[in-house]
C-alpha cells in the first residue's frame, strides 16, 4: 500500500514535465487554500465583534474581501483552460509543421494542457469547498454582530 502511494505521488508530480502555468497554479491554489484555513482558524466571534465595535466599516471590509477572494478563487479555472490552449496550439504546430508526425509528438504536446486544466480544476474545486464554509462562517458571524450592534446601540439610546 505504501509503494502505491509513492508511486501515485511520483507519477502525479514527476511523470509529465510541469510547466510554469503548472507551477503557478499550484502555488497560487495552495496559497488561497492556506489564506482560507488561516482566516478560519485565526477569526474569534469576540475579536471579530470588537473590531466591528470599534470600527463600523469591518464588517462591510469582511464581506468586500469575501468578494474579492471568491474572484481569485475563479481564475484557477480559466488559468487551467489557457494552458489547455497553449497546449492543443503547440499540438496543432507540430501536425502542421512537421511532416509525418507521430502521435508521440502531438501527445508530447497535449500532456501538458492536460495537466493544467487538471491542477485549475482540482484546485478550483478544493477552494470552492473551503470557500463555501468560509463564507456561511462569516455570513453568520457578520449578521451576529450587525444584530448585536443595533441592540446595543438601541439599549444607549
Amino acid at each position: 500500500m505504501e509503494n502505491f502511494f509513492k508511486d501515485f505521488l511520483h507519477n502525479l508530480f514527476f511523470k509529465d514535465q510541469l510547466t510554469f502555468l503548472d507551477f503557478l497554479i499550484i502555488g497560487f491554489g495552495i496559497a488561497l487554500l492556506v489564506y482560507q484555513i488561516l482566516k478560519r482558524i485565526t477569526t474569534f466571534s469576540k475579536s471579530f465583534y470588537r473590531k466591528a465595535q470599534k470600527d463600523r466599516l469591518h464588517l462591510h471590509r469582511t464581506e468586500v474581501k469575501m468578494n474579492y477572494l471568491s474572484s481569485l478563487i475563479e481564475l484557477l479555472p480559466i488559468l487551467g483552460l489557457l494552458g489547455t490552449v497553449w497546449g492543443l496550439k503547440n499540438a496543432l504546430s507540430v501536425i502542421a509543421l512537421v511532416p509525418n508526425p507521430t502521435i508521440k509528438q502531438i501527445a508530447t504536446e497535449i500532456a501538458p494542457a492536460l495537466s493544467t486544466t487538471f491542477w485549475g480544476l482540482l484546485f478550483a474545486i478544493l477552494n470552492l469547498v473551503i470557500f463555501h464554509y468560509l463564507h456561511a462562517y462569516f455570513s453568520e458571524l457578520i449578521e451576529w454582530c450587525k444584530q448585536n450592534l443595533e441592540e446595543n446601540k438601541n439599549e444607549k439610546a
